[in-house]
This record gives C-alpha cells, structure tokens and sequence, in this order.
C-alpha cells in the first residue's frame, strides 16, 4: 500500500494539484502595483477632465458669438458694452449721457423716450432692473445678458424683448428674442430678489452677469465692443502711465448706494484692459499709444471667461508667439480670440 502511494503517477498527480491562492507576500506586490499605476493614471486623468470643461467654455463663448450675430441680424447692430438706460421721460431729458441715448436708438431707432402710451407700463420689463425709476447702468458684462437675454418677464426668465418698435422693454406677448438661452432667472420670492443658477450679480445693482461652466466659478464673462471698429473704449484723460491712459471704460462696477443710486465705482473693474495684438512704437505719450494700438478683434467684440482661477488678470499685450509678458491670472483666461487658454 506504501508502494503505491509513493508511486511516480501518485506524486505526479499530487504535484500537480491547484495551489489554493496567492501568498501575503505577492497580494502586497500587486497591491503596491495598483497604487503606483493609479498615482500615475490620476494626472492625465485629472489633465483629461481639465481640458474638457476647458472645451466647454470655448464652446459656450462660440454659442454666445452666434447669439450676438442673431442679434445683429434683428437689430442692424451688435450688442454695446456699455449703456445707461433711463426709466422716466424726465430723466432721458435732463441725462448728459449722450452716448447711451445714441446707443439705444441705433438698436431701435423709433424707441419712444417718453415711454408713451402707457407710461410704466411702456418700461415695465425693466422693474428689477433696479426696482422703481432708477436707472439702469449697463457694464459689458451686464449688457452681454441684457442684450441677448432680454428683460424679465413676470415669472422672472429672461424673455427678449417687445416687438412693439417704440417700447421694447414692455412685457407683452409679441417678442423678438432670448437671443441665448441663459441658465438661471429672477426669483422675485425672496427681499431682495435674487437671479438664480449661472446668473448672478456680483456688484449689487440688481442686473445679471452670467458665469461661465466651470466649476466653482465666481466671476462672470466679461465683455468688451469695439463700437463697429471705432476702437475699444478706453480713459481719455492725458496720464504719464500706460496703464492708466489704457484702462477700459466699459468694465466700471456699478452699485446702489442708500438712496437708490447708481454709483461708480471708480476703483473697482472687471479688467483693466482689453486684449491688444501690438503696441505702437516708443516715443509716443500714453495716451497716443492706447489710441493707436491695434487690438485683437478689433471691428467687433472680446469675450473673456476668467478661467478656473476666477481671476482676469489685467489685459494688455497679448502675443501668441511669445506669451511671457502674461501673468499667470491672464494665462489662464479662455477667449473668443485664441483657442483654449491663452497660455496652453
């Protein structure tokens, strides 16, 4: 009986019997295995996510070009990057504010300043705009969502404008627009009302910006028009600095003071300046420079997404062949002009 066992077909047959798992030793090996091959995956997986909500924005800012292109079709013109629109006949004629009186009847040339027949009823889409006859100030980023929005309707959505050629700010049935489909609305429920989802009101004047995909993001689109080419507005007092004879204009900040108010804050921009493709040379004052410059989209518009920092930088030069003079706040910014960030 020991003879058979200790046969060579027996102790064949028992060296060949399956083994019953993997040692300690070797599910450590595979485990630190794992662990090494995940720390590596995790940057390009991370890279792979960035670059795809990067995509997103380039597409959301290409959604919004086609959108100023339909309003261009409607209205003859492309949205501005400034205006103050006055609520009452008594404050369009006494306003020194010729530019926005300008403005306003290129896009609708037979706009009745009156606001007759009817009164507040003729601006009543302008209500929370801000509330009661105050003014309504308009910075590029607010005239992006104003313009392609359009005002609210009663149930707080963004709901274009009247047909109605003297009163398009009336809330009636008969409407040319939303030009864009904005995420988010007035919700008029709470003290004070609020806009809700992308929309947001970052300097308290009660008009939208609108933020762009990203997570996280705080600050909004910001949105800059060449006046058809005339040039991107800029300050015109004589200064013995660069920067600040080149500072835009269309980016002040806005806000209600206690008396209902609207008020400028000097001090406080979306951006200091437009984006420029060159400078003109030496031997020229500040403010010659900033009057010669050539700037990229420099016959219709510039919009800017701040980027996953939520920070525009300051403008300026940008360079596609050489782009060491950015700061990493501009580096970072994703545009109608460059593909993807401007430092990739």
């Amino acid at each position: 009986m020991l003879a058979a066992w200790n046969s060579p077909t027996n102790r064949q047959a028992h060296s060949l019997r399956p083994r019953s798992g993997f040692t300690l030793i070797e599910l450590m090996v595979v485990i630190v295995i794992i662990v090494l091959l995940i720390g590596l995956m995790l940057p390009a997986i991370s890279g792979v996510r960035s670059r795809a909500r990067d995509v997103e924005v380039r597409k959301e800012i290409g959604d919004l070009e086609q959108a100023i292109t339909q309003f261009k079709v409607a209205y003859g013109v492309e949205p501005p990057s400034m205006v103050t629109i006055y609520k009452t006949e008594a404050q369009w004629a006494t306003a020194t504010d010729t530019r926005s009186r300008a403005t306003i009847k290129r896009i609708w040339p037979k706009f009745n300043f009156a606001y007759a027949p009817g009164g507040d009823v003729g601006s009543g889409g302008l209500t929370f705009y801000p509330s009661g006859t105050i003014a309504v100030h308009l910075n590029g980023a607010e005239c992006l969502v104003f313009f392609l929005g359009g005002v609210a309707n009663t149930a707080g959505a963004l709901n274009g404008f009247s047909k109605d050629p003297q009163l398009p700010f009336k809330i009636d049935t008969s409407r040319e627009g939303p030009f864009f489909d904005f995420k988010g609305a007035l919700d008029s429920s709470t003290s004070p009302p609020k806009w809700t989802g992308r929309l947001m009101d970052r300097d308290g004047d009660f008009a939208p910006e609108y933020r762009d995909t990203l997570p996280q993001q705080t600050m909004p689109y910001a949105y800059f028009h060449s006046n058809d080419g005339g040039s991107y507005p800029f300050e015109t007092v004589a200064s013995t600095t660069t920067s600040a004879s080149w500072r835009n204009t269309d980016c002040l900040d806005y806000s209600i003071n206690m008396s209902g108010v609207p008020v400028v804050n000097s001090t406080t921009r979306l951006m200091e300046h437009a984006y420029f493709q060159s400078f003109p040379g030496t031997g020229m004052t500040p403010l010659a420079q900033a009057r010669s410059s050539l700037p990229h989209k420099s016959k219709s518009f510039q919009i800017i997404s701040p980027g996953p920092d939520a920070a525009y930088g300051t403008g300026g030069l940008f360079n596609p062949e050489n782009k060491s003079n950015l700061s990493s706040a501009d580096g970072d910014n994703i545009t109608n002009f460059h593909p993807g960030r401007l430092v990739n």
